[in-house]
């Protein structure tokens, strides 16, 4: 202190020493109160022009220490007039200043080139594209994750991705799309970028959100199944369709001619009695489905399988006289997947049926487990490993449920093959 000292005393209801302090041009004296040192060592001081005025700040600081600790001894009076505004301010909301400053600082990050969220779908696009290039996925993957991050990029451009939070997310799926299974595929493909973006050092954490309890809900149902009387009436509708022509010649391996309606029905015999995936059904070559007299097999090569593993499939009795009728060359189904769901979405409108997505395999698995009891045997038709439980999480109580149908779900054959014609129940 460089004004003199008159006097000084220890203040008894706030514990501070308070100095009378001279010096003054007028005359007058002082009274400066000290309450300890700060942080960096600087004395935390301050002088009033009355003795009265020292003594009510000195009890002042002391209730704000005992209310909020020492910190309070670094805050000016600007301050702490601030924070009171601050306080005021939120007084209508649920929220503590704590909480508003951190969404400030959370919101507020700076973004450069090496955290714009556009920026690192494109760094995770390039990264696909050289995965693809090298043969570790297909392009169908690859186009699947460009279309899927297209809108996300563009709304979430400008923002560090760092700073985007799991309420983001949500609200950005909401606004979306309320369709469950395409905002379990955004929601999907968002959490692949972030988990690159965690990779990359960019954000601490992925704040993808968990898949909705209501879609577990509905993931963790039984799955939905084609009786037999159904999937009768779709094949003997497939039947027909293939016996028309498409209105118009395509370019087909370099030739003009029509699309062949017969890998329609294929294709559908594949799926209900092999329960090969829809993708690895337009995968499939006619060249790894072996048809001997009495019996056959289908090859389920890693390349074709979602699984990147070879399985063999045992051909059923009835699903053979369907391929030896319905056997083509080259791939099962040739031509594109537009062009497989308009075919497939006919057919199923003319059987008066509902297409359920992945039902064709559901359908397999429930009516081949009821018939012959032989879950291992399943387990590898159906491509699952051998840890897996999904065959008990999924089809052991369809299995009960389709006991009586099981028979006639096998039996379902092409004219001329003692095809069996269910008739529809009162």
């Amino acid at each position: 202190m460089s004004r003199p000292i008159i006097q000084s005393y220890k203040h008894k209801d706030s514990g501070f020493r308070i100095y009378e302090l001279g010096g003054r041009k007028d005359g007058k004296t002082s009274w400066q109160v000290v309450v300890g040192r700060s942080k960096a060592g600087k004395l935390n001081r301050k002088t009033l022009p009355s003795k009265t005025a020292a003594e009510e700040w000195a009890v002042k600081q002391r209730r704000e220490i005992k209310t909020i600790g020492n910190q309070a001894l670094e805050f000016t009076d600007k301050q702490k007039e601030d924070y009171k505004v601050c306080l005021s301010m939120l007084s209508g909301y649920e929220c503590n200043v704590r909480e508003a400053v951190q969404y400030y600082v959370d919101n507020h990050k700076p973004v450069d080139a090496n955290n714009d969220l556009a920026h690192m779908v494109d760094l995770y696009w390039e990264n696909q594209t050289a995965r693809f290039n090298k043969g570790v996925i297909r392009e169908r993957t690859l186009k699947e994750s460009k279309d899927q991050l297209k809108a996300f990029r563009e709304d979430f451009k400008g923002r560090n991705v760092s700073t985007i939070k799991t309420k983001d997310v949500e609200a950005w799926l909401d606004q979306k799309t309320t369709a469950r299974t395409a905002r379990e595929n955004y929601r999907r493909y968002i959490k692949i970028l972030f988990n690159f973006c965690v990779d990359k050092g960019v954000m601490p954490i992925n704040p993808t959100p968990d898949q909705d309890e209501a879609e577990k809900g509905q993931s963790a149902s039984e799955p939905e199944i084609y009786t037999a009387l159904e999937v009768s009436q779709v094949m003997n509708e497939a039947k027909t369709f293939a016996k028309g022509t498409e209105s118009r010649m395509y370019i087909i391996d370099g030739e003009k001619q029509y699309k062949d309606r017969r890998a329609m029905v294929a294709y559908l015999a594949l799926n209900f009695w092999a329960g090969i995936r829809p993708t690895e059904l337009e995968r499939l070559d006619w060249a790894d489905i072996t048809i001997r007299n009495g019996s056959g097999s289908i090859l389920i090569r890693k390349e074709v399988s979602k699984t990147k593993s070879d399985r063999r499939i045992t051909i059923e009795p009835n699903l053979l006289k369907w391929l030896k009728v319905y056997k083509g060359v080259g791939k099962v189904f040739p031509y594109s997947s537009a062009t497989l769901r308009k075919w497939r979405r006919g057919v199923f409108e003319a059987a008066g049926v509902g297409h359920k997505q992945d039902s064709g395999r559901h359908s397999y698995a429930s009516h081949h487990l009821s018939k012959y009891e032989n879950l291992t045997k399943l387990r590898v038709h159906m491509g699952h490993s051998a840890g897996s439980d999904v065959l008990f999480k999924h089809y052991i109580s369809l299995a009960e449920h389709v006991a009586e149908d099981a028979s006639d779900y096998f039996d379902i054959r092409p004219a001329g093959s003692k095809v069996i014609q269910l008739k529809q129940t009162a």
